[in-house]
């Protein structure tokens, strides 16, 4: 799964919950992130301090999922067992009962008498898909979406149940509600379940308020969040305009995937991190990010700066400002970032980095799920930190990210190449398509974001995947060219989900993700299928 993934494809879904654990408990050097899948597990590495063949060779070489153990009968069994309260009324519940031939109360009974099993967690943060149900309950998904449903819901859709741990848009049928904190990014480990799990519901009239974890921490109303805290906190720097979309963004979360948590980040990673180097900062340190039109801010104390990506037409009392080069700025000096150009994302950095709240371990904003600080608003005073960056490590350590690999990257004929590794999907999708794929010049969509870049293929190139049933889902990687039944490509950039279910054709390289963070609505793209 590119450079840097390994996706292990398991004969059942009982094979990886004990998989999931004993990767995650042996501790392999340069792992990132290890996530489950419905039928798999995906093993995300940094390929500078990984070996991954011998990573690979290792993990073959273990014996099958769910050994006997000395001293207990059976098979080893991970899990722990977790009872969940639930007050059974939903605004779906009679319709589930319609779809099965049965009455509520039958739908309760029922829901409530078989034990579940946690296959993976995807979606959003905490959220657990669990498998193993009353096999009479298989309802499908509704077919309008909601745009929100609570948090605590309790609902149920392709033969799975789940309970949602933030309010989120959703489909499935709402049966429910419980009380129960599933996932708190203040709690250690943030999600309440885990892959092998045992979940039974337990049917009560009244919820009780649950005493552990505080629920998750996120995007609050306007005027309230994290960074407004930061109002009069004294000398720093001020926002006057965030522009379209300001947020603040390091290195992201590194090690949380498994839970559902996206990275984030910085979605041009090299512009942070040639931002923080002119300044004196780890790779890792915060950085702001703006996205099409930069902020206009206002220094309350003499600082030094740096701005990267797409920032040549910041000024500095309206004087220009020199792209990855220190530029000190005195007390009451006004840096406006301007528009975003050649590209669409601005990075600005200060020496010491952007202080901000810390949530798993990132001050990011993750646009996606909501967690870590707000965007930027007018009035906001940053705070400015010493060198409290992320370690030097990781996908921060240097060019290990780099793999020699030919044809170069880059703009050519007003057309951005773009290197991807074949896989980890490529038989899904198949030679035909994938040929066209290496063939055809595409066009950026403006429906495209931090979480992926939509891709419009020719009306005359086919991109449908050969196979059309559907692949359970899986890890996904930043790069991942996923291609749905409709044949328009979705690269997935850095604040992407932590699973998916469409067919991976191709991985971008990373440092070719930094091009396609940069690259405007009507961009035309080749990607370049590289060995």
């Amino acid at each position: 799964a590119g450079p840097g993934g390994i996706l292990f494809e398991l004969g059942s879904g009982a094979e990886v919950a004990p998989l999931w654990r004993r990767l995650r408990e042996a501790e392999l050097a340069g792992v990132e992130e290890v996530v489950a899948g419905a039928r798999s597990v995906l093993v995300v590495a940094d390929p500078g301090r990984a070996d991954l063949a011998a990573l690979t060779e290792e993990v073959l070489s273990w014996p099958a999922a769910g050994p006997a153990v000395e001293g207990r009968e059976g098979r080893e069994d991970p899990g722990r067992d977790v009872v969940i309260p639930v007050r059974y009324d939903g605004p779906d519940l009679d319709e589930v009962a319609d779809l099965c031939g049965l009455s509520a109360a039958e739908v309760v009974a029922r829901h409530t008498g078989w034990a579940h099993t946690v296959g993976f967690l995807g979606f959003a943060p905490g959220f657990a898909y669990l498998i193993g149900g009353d096999p009479v309950l298989a309802v499908r998904r509704r077919d309008r979406p909601r745009d929100r449903v609570p948090a605590g819901a309790v609902a149920l859709a392709a033969g799975m149940s789940a309970v949602y741990p933030q309010a989120t848009p959703g489909g499935w049928q709402l049966i429910g509600r419980t009380g129960a904190v599933l996932f708190d990014p203040e709690r250690s480990p943030p999600a309440a379940l885990s892959p092998g799990d045992r979940v039974r519901f337990v049917a009560v009239a009244e919820l009780q308020p649950q005493a552990s974890g505080r629920g998750p921490r996120g995007h609050e109303p306007p005027g309230s969040g994290p960074l407004a805290g930061l109002r009069g906190a004294g000398p720093g720097v001020e926002v006057l305009s965030p522009g379209p979309l300001t947020t603040l963004q390091d290195a992201g979360r590194i090690g949380h995937a498994w839970a559902g948590v996206p990275r984030a980040g910085a979605a041009d990673a090299g512009a942070r991190r040639r931002a923080n180097a002119a300044v004196g900062n780890p790779p890792g340190a915060a950085v702001l990010e703006s996205t099409l039109v930069g902020a206009k801010l206002r220094f309350g104390i003499r600082w030094t700066f740096s701005v990267s990506g797409a920032g040549a037409g910041a000024t500095l009392d309206g004087q220009p400002v020199a792209l990855d080069t220190a530029v000190g700025a005195g007390p009451g000096a006004v840096l406006d970032l301007g528009p975003a150009r050649p590209g669409l994302r601005i990075y600005l950095a200060v020496a010491g980095g952007f202080e901000g709240p810390v949530v798993l371990d990132s001050r990011s904003t993750d646009t996606l799920s909501g967690l870590g600080p707000a965007p930027l608003r007018a009035g906001d005073q940053l705070a400015i930190g010493q060198d409290r960056g992320r370690p030097d490590s990781g996908p921060d350590s240097g060019p290990h990210r780099r793999p020699p690999t030919a044809p170069r990257s880059g703009s050519v004929g007003g057309v951005l190449n773009l290197r991807a590794r074949a896989g980890p999907r490529d038989d899904w999708v198949g030679p035909a398509a994938l040929q066209a794929l290496d063939d055809a010049e595409l066009t950026v969509s403006p429906h495209s974001d931090r979480t992926g870049v939509r891709l419009d293929p020719p009306e005359d190139v086919d991109l449908r995947p050969a196979r059309r049933d559907e692949l359970p889902p899986e890890g996904m990687v930043t790069g991942a060219i996923q291609l749905p039944p409709g044949g328009q490509p979705i690269v997935l950039m850095r604040n992407h989900a932590t699973t998916g279910g469409y067919p991976v054709a191709a991985v971008v390289l990373d440092e070719d993700v930094d091009l396609l963070a940069q690259a405007r609505p009507g961009t035309r793209v080749r990607i370049r299928l590289v060995g």
